[in-house]
C-alpha cells in the first residue's frame, strides 16, 4: 500500500483547477484564431463582443491577411495597435487619414508594399498585389510613393481604386534620370530611366476623382513637364484639369517653359471670340479650370514665367493659394504677378519670398491693396476705420527675404490701411530695411495694427 501525503493533495487539486482554467474553451478558441487567421473570416460574426476584444487583442499583426482583415476587423483599437507596431506611427498621424486607424493601415501598407515590389520586379508578385488591392480598395484614399513601379502596374492599381483623391510622388535624385534625346532632330523621345511620364499619364487616365497631385523633389524638368502635359491631353478621357483642386510641383528644375506649359494647361480660361476689351467680363470655362493651390516653390521660374503667371491671374477665378517662393522672378517678374491680381478677386494667399522684389513689386502690390484709391491720400496717423474698402480679397501675403527698401515699407505700410481683408504681411529680412530705425518701427507698427484690427473684425 501506497503511502498518501495529504498536505500534497491541496496543492495537486490547485494545479488542476489552473490547468483547466488556462485551458478553457475559450481560450483554446482564441488560440485556435491567433495560429490560424484565416478561420476569423468564417466565424468573427458570431463571436461575443467581450471575447472578440480579448482575440484582436492577443491577435499578432504580422499573422493576419490584409484581405481578411479589411472585410471583417472593424475595431478601430485594432488598427491602431497595428499601425503603430507595424509602421513606427504616432496617435496624430491619424488626422491626415480621414481620422481613422483602418485607413492609416492599410495606406501605409499599399505604399510599403509598392516599394517592396519594385525591388523584387516579380510577375508573380504583382498578380498579389493587386489581388490585395481590391479587397482594401474602400480604404485607399490617398496614395504616396517613393519609387515608380515599372510597366502598367501603377495603372492597373489605379484602376481599382474608386476613392483615391490624392497621390504624391517624391522620387529624389537617386531615382531620376535626364529625358533621352534624338541625336538627329534634338527633341525629347523618352525615357532611359527614372521618371517616365507615360506611367504617370496612363496611372492618372485610369482616376477619375484625382484632387491632389504631388510631384515634389523629384528633380523634374521642362522637358518631363512636356511630356506629362503632353500625356495628359493624349491619355486622360476624363481632362485632369476638371477634377484637380491641389498641384505641387516644388523643389524641383522646372523653368520659364515649364511653368507656362503648367499654367496654361491648369490655370487658363478659354474664352469666347470676343474682342479683347470682352474677355474680362464673357468667359467660357473649359470645362472649367478648377485648381486651387499651386506650389511651384524651389524652382528655377524667372521673370517671363511670371508674365505669364500674371497674364494668366487677371481671368483666373479658380486659385486661391499660389507659392512661388524660392524662385527667380526678379522685380520685373514679381510685379508682373502682383499686377495680375488687379483684376483678380480670388486669390487668398500669394507667397513671393526670396525671389529679390524690390521697389516696382512694392508699388504694384500697394495698387492692388488700394484699389480705387491712390497711396497719396492717406496718413499713417489718419482714422483707419473711415477708410473705404475698394480694396482686393487677399488674406495672406509673403515678401520676405527679399531686397525692399525702407521707402517702400512706407508706402506698403499706407496701402495696408486701405484694406479690410489682408490678416497676414510678412515683410521679415528685406536687406533695404534697418527695423531699428524711427521710420521702420512707424511702418510695421501701423501694418500691425491694421492686421490685427482686419483679424478681428473676421
Amino acid at each position: 500500500m501506497g503511502w498518501i501525503h495529504h498536505d500534497d493533495t491541496p496543492q495537486l487539486q490547485m494545479a488542476t483547477k489552473n490547468s483547466n482554467r488556462s485551458h478553457s474553451l475559450k481560450d483554446l478558441c482564441i488560440q485556435a484564431f491567433v495560429k490560424n487567421p484565416s478561420l476569423i473570416s468564417q466565424n468573427i460574426e458570431k463571436l461575443l463582443p467581450n471575447v472578440l476584444h480579448e482575440l484582436l487583442s492577443a491577435l499578432p499583426v504580422e499573422n493576419l491577411c490584409s484581405s481578411i482583415g479589411a472585410d471583417r476587423i472593424h475595431c478601430e483599437s485594432f488598427w491602431k495597435r497595428a499601425s503603430i507596431e507595424t509602421y513606427r506611427l504616432v496617435s496624430c498621424d491619424s488626422v491626415n487619414h480621414g481620422i481613422t486607424w483602418k485607413r492609416v493601415y492599410f495606406e501605409n501598407f499599399l505604399q510599403h508594399t509598392i516599394q517592396c515590389l519594385c525591388a523584387q520586379d516579380d510577375t508573380t508578385s504583382e498578380e498579389n498585389l493587386l489581388h490585395i488591392v481590391k479587397s482594401i480598395r474602400d480604404y485607399i484614399f490617398t496614395l504616396k510613393i517613393s519609387v515608380l513601379p515599372k510597366g502598367a502596374i501603377l495603372s492597373k492599381i489605379f484602376e481599382i481604386l474608386p476613392n483615391l483623391t490624392n497621390f504624391y510622388m517624391q522620387l529624389g535624385p537617386s531615382q531620376v534620370r535626364r529625358p533621352a534625346r534624338c541625336h538627329k532632330h534634338g527633341d525629347c523621345v523618352g525615357i532611359v530611366r527614372g521618371i517616365d511620364t507615360n506611367i504617370i499619364s496612363l496611372a492618372l487616365q485610369s482616376t477619375s476623382c484625382l484632387c491632389s497631385l504631388t510631384l515634389s523633389n523629384s528633380q523634374i524638368d521642362d522637358d518631363t513637364i512636356r511630356l506629362l502635359v503632353e500625356g495628359f491631353d493624349r491619355c486622360c478621357s476624363t481632362d485632369i484639369k476638371n477634377t484637380l483642386i491641389y498641384l505641387d510641383v516644388s523643389h524641383n528644375k522646372i523653368t520659364t517653359d515649364g511653368i507656362r506649359l503648367l499654367a496654361n494647361y491648369f490655370l487658363e480660361e478659354e474664352c469666347s471670340n470676343e474682342s479683347e476689351g470682352d474677355i474680362d467680363h464673357k468667359k467660357i470655362l473649359r470645362g472649367g479650370a478648377v485648381l486651387a493651390s499651386f506650389n511651384a516653390g524651389d524652382n528655377c521660374i524667372h521673370a517671363e514665367g511670371g508674365r505669364t503667371l500674371g497674364r494668366l491671374l487677371r481671368n483666373n477665378n479658380s486659385l486661391i493659394n499660389l507659392n512661388l517662393c524660392l524662385n527667380r522672378l526678379g522685380d520685373a517678374g514679381g510685379g508682373f504677378i502682383i499686377e495680375g491680381l488687379q483684376h483678380n478677386n480670388t486669390l487668398k494667399v500669394l507667397n513671393l519670398a526670396s525671389n529679390c522684389l524690390a521697389s516696382r513689386s512694392v508699388a504694384a502690390l500697394s495698387t492692388v491693396l488700394m484699389g480705387s484709391n491712390e497711396v497719396s491720400n492717406i496718413n499713417l496717423n489718419s482714422d483707419i476705420n473711415k477708410i473705404p474698402d475698394s480694396s482686393n480679397r487677399i488674406e495672406s501675403i509673403n515678401i520676405s527675404s527679399n531686397i525692399c527698401s525702407m521707402n517702400d515699407m512706407t508706402m506698403l505700410a499706407s496701402a495696408v490701411q486701405y484694406t479690410n481683408h489682408l490678416v497676414a504681411l510678412d515683410v521679415r529680412q528685406n536687406c533695404g530695411v534697418d527695423i531699428t530705425s524711427k521710420d521702420a518701427v512707424q511702418a510695421l507698427t501701423s501694418i500691425n495694427k491694421k492686421l490685427y484690427q482686419n483679424e478681428n473684425n473676421i
